[in-house]
């Protein structure tokens, strides 16, 4: 985990915005949420971190607990938070209206290119989200994007 001189180096050195700072600093000072506490068939587990000093918290009945650990073992990520700072989304609703609502990602990893938000899905949850609501989910790079999460971090500055 890095130090506070070291983070001020990484705000410098990838030219972070004020509100993409002030996130990353909330998200380090800030316990992290529960993690599925919402959903009944979540199983959520949780492991040490040597690289963070503390616990990481995930649902083992999806891929989140195999991508802490690459973010874990990745010589390219710097530190990695679990539910970080939630962010407004506007949702499309089955009315087709779009409505504010909290959305809060996986992770928010500092990586040696610059900060990234992760939200992690098994294919099959993807397609079904994306049958259900296509309006919300699109067809990027190979990947299926969640549009109103994309567009909350891009708003404040994260990708």
């Amino acid at each position: 985990m890095l130090n506070d001189e070291q983070l001020e180096a990484y705000f410098s050195e990838h030219k972070l915005s004020g509100p993409v700072r002030e996130y990353i600093r909330l998200t380090r000072s800030a316990p992290s949420r529960l993690v599925g506490t919402n959903a009944p068939k979540n199983l959520v587990t949780s492991f040490v971190s040597s690289k963070m000093g503390r616990s990481i918290q995930t649902e083992s009945r999806t891929a989140e607990y195999t991508v802490a650990l690459e973010l874990e073992y990745s010589r390219d990520v710097l530190e990695f938070w679990d539910q970080p700072e939630p962010v407004i989304a506007f949702r499309t609703y089955s009315n087709g209206k779009k409505r504010p609502g909290s959305y809060i990602p996986d992770f928010l990893a500092l990586t040696a290119t610059g900060p990234e938000v992760i939200e992690v899905k098994p294919e099959d949850a993807l397609r079904r989200l994306a049958e259900k609501n296509p309006t919300d989910w699109a067809r990027t790079d190979g990947h299926l994007t969640y549009r109103p999460g994309v567009a909350a971090f891009r708003t404040l500055g994260l990708a």
